[in-house]
């Protein structure tokens, strides 16, 4: 039957044997002399036997080679899909940033020009508004840099980070909606 296997003989014994059988196999053991005996008295059946294992180990061989070829491919079209996605958040994530530079432009102008008319609730939710505006610009901002960073070093790294000083961020981030 079909077999793929390997035979290591050192100093007339066995060291190390493997076989793999893709259908009904046999398997014989033989010793470096029973070997050495059967390729002198039936050397066509001992080289035909050679020349089938390795036929088979050139096979074998040959569909590795064609596994590693399709795994360069898919991860040459990874790297360049990776390269299209961080492409494609750097555009997206500048276009975004306009509109808050609009919106950002027209609060300033109300804050310098139209606060006089705002009641105390309008202008505390003005000011709501403005710390809203900010954050979304700033949540922009960090995705820019974040997808400038992935094109040019292609991972983040780990790092610790202090759980107090980020409870602390988050609670300054919540307080106002908490109020």
């Amino acid at each position: 039957g079909d077999t793929f296997g390997e035979l290591a003989l050192i100093d007339n014994s066995p060291r190390a044997a493997s076989a793999t059988a893709t259908v009904e196999s046999y398997l014989f053991r033989l010793s470096r002399r029973d070997f050495l005996y059967m390729l002198t008295q039936q050397p066509t059946l001992t080289l035909d036997i050679l020349a089938d294992v390795a036929q088979k180990l050139r096979r074998a061989n040959d569909d590795i080679q064609g596994y590693a070829n399709s795994l360069d491919h898919a991860n040459q079209q990874l790297r360049e899909l990776n390269r299209l996605k961080s492409a494609f958040i750097g555009l997206v994530t500048h276009e975004m940033r306009s509109p808050f530079v609009n919106i950002d432009f027209s609060l300033q102008l109300l804050q310098r020009d139209g606060l006089e008319r705002l009641s105390p609730s309008q202008r505390t939710e003005f000011e709501a508004l403005v710390r809203h505006v900010h954050d979304a610009q700033q949540m922009v901002d960090n995705l820019v840099t974040t997808a400038n960073f992935l094109s040019k070093q292609g991972h983040l790294e780990k790092t610790a980070v202090s759980a107090r000083n980020l409870f602390r961020q988050v609670i300054i981030e919540i307080k106002p909606m908490m109020e």
